[in-house]
Formats: structure tokens, C-alpha cells, sequence
């Protein structure tokens, strides 16, 4: 890695921690990064932070937990059980692979409570019986 992408990366780092923490800065923060970058002659910089910063967003959405229903009679008990689990999401999507149920997504966690995966649990448990 040369140093001008680790350096790329330190300011991307930089801009994704300022802006969780005061997202409704995020566009003070930018200009204030373009500025720097033009007095210090680093503009060439640019592209590889842009580049680093959508890998850091890209993270961050991938970590956030995350519930898929299958219809909207499911949110109700998908939010209760992500309550039960300390998760503070509201994010709720409608998953077209989904024909019954919910599942939450949350970091390395899945919890499957959908018609396929009840079906797949009851294979599984047959087939070891025997």
C-alpha cells in the first residue's frame, strides 16, 4: 500500500468518525477537507478518499441490524422481538423472497423466524432423529 492512499484512508477514517458523530455536519466537514487538500497541493488525494469513504459507509450500513417481513401483519412481532434483543432499529424492509414470517439481521446475527427457515429446522431435526 504506498503512502499516499494510506494517508487517503486517515482522512477518510477522520470524515466517517465526525460524521457519525454530527451527521448534519458532514457537508462542513467536506469542504473543509476540500480546502485543506487545495492549500497543502493534495488534490490528487481526492479520488482514493472518496473512494475509501464509500467503503467506510458501505461498512456502516452493512453492521446496522436490519428486519425483513414478509408482509406488513409481520412487523409487529418482528419489533417486538427485536425489542426483546436490545435492538434499537426501525429499519423495517418487505422481502419479496419472503413468504411468511421475519428475519433480523444484526451484525453477525440472524434470526430467522420465516416460514422457509421453520420449514428448514424441521427437515434438520427429522433427518438427525433417524
Amino acid at each position: 500500500m504506498s503512502a499516499s492512499i494510506k494517508i487517503a484512508d486517515g482522512y477518510a477514517q477522520a470524515l466517517c468518525t465526525l460524521s457519525e458523530h454530527s451527521p448534519n455536519k458532514t457537508k462542513q466537514y467536506m469542504d473543509n477537507i476540500l480546502l485543506h487538500l487545495e492549500k497543502t497541493g493534495r488534490m490528487k488525494l481526492l479520488p482514493h478518499i472518496y473512494r475509501a469513504v464509500l467503503m467506510c459507509e458501505k461498512r456502516k450500513k452493512d453492521t446496522q441490524p436490519v428486519i425483513e417481513i414478509a408482509n406488513e401483519d409481520e412487523r409487529a412481532a418482528a419489533l417486538r422481538a427485536a425489542a426483546k434483543l436490545n435492538l434499537e432499529t426501525r429499519h423495517v424492509v418487505i422481502a419479496p423472497d419472503l413468504l411468511s414470517g421475519w428475519r433480523i439481521r444484526a451484525k453477525n446475527t440472524l434470526i430467522d423466524s420465516s416460514a422457509k427457515g421453520n420449514l428448514l429446522r424441521l427437515y434438520y431435526h427429522l433427518i438427525t432423529m433417524y
